[in-house]
């Protein structure tokens, strides 16, 4: 036993070294250009909002919700290469008449590794929406998400994915 414990320590101790290695690597560029409009990987609250401001100004077209959701159909989910829009991923969206945007996403699963990139895309889609004001993005694990939310066209992807296997209840 005491052997086994030896051993597991500095497994453990070099595991987590590396994990906080690996966090430090990822915020290293932030860090050194100083920027704080990017937000950086939480590690005490991964699902915290993230927050920003659109960075082009008004033009003719007034700024509404089919504009944010066209911007965020070019955001696609890491793993599987389909729209966040097509994935049912947005569950609520507010404009209000000034610009500002207020964007609840949810996920296919809470422990979505991908969970703040893919809010961190969703902010910078939302940036470059013509007439943007404040935005914010917040990520709710706790809305749960069934396929039924999917369009028809991520449902052929998921069906070309994950084909029905026998005895899996797919």
């Amino acid at each position: 036993m005491v052997v086994r414990l030896r051993r597991t320590v500095p497994r453990l101790l070099v595991s987590l070294a590396l994990v906080a290695l690996g966090v430090a690597v990822i915020n290293l560029p932030a860090l050194i250009r100083g920027r704080s409009d990017r937000p950086g990987l939480s590690l005490t609250d991964p699902f915290a909002p993230m927050s920003g401001t659109g960075t082009v100004p008004a033009d003719d077209a007034p700024t509404d919700s089919t504009r944010v959701v066209d911007a965020l159909r070019e955001v696609q989910d890491p793993e599987i290469a389909v729209s966040i829009v097509d994935l049912g991923l947005i569950h609520l969206l507010a404009v209000d008449p000034d610009g500002n945007v207020a964007l609840t996403l949810t996920l296919t699963v809470p422990e979505c590794p991908f969970a703040r990139v893919i809010a961190l895309r969703a902010l910078n889609a939302v940036r470059a929406v013509p007439g943007v004001g404040q935005i914010e993005v917040r990520l709710d694990p706790s809305v749960g998400w069934t396929p039924d939310r999917l369009s028809p066209e991520a449902r052929q992807r998921f069906r070309t994915l994950f084909p029905d296997e026998p005895g899996t209840g797919r």
